[in-house]
């Protein structure tokens, strides 16, 4: 149950920084192993458009 979990938020996540916190939080595993196998998860930054 907790690696779906955890899937669920690496796809929120910006960062492993951000991924840290928010495993952490949800009582979710987080160690360095746990954010490695979580990281090609991550949803990949959209690009900002340029103001105009």
């Amino acid at each position: 149950m907790s690696a779906a979990a955890s899937l669920v938020v690496a796809h929120q996540a910006r960062d492993k920084g951000d991924l840290a916190d928010l495993l952490g939080a949800l009582g979710l595993p987080c160690g360095e192993d746990d954010l490695v196998r979580l990281l090609p998860h991550l949803t990949a930054p959209t690009p900002r458009r340029p103001e105009t």
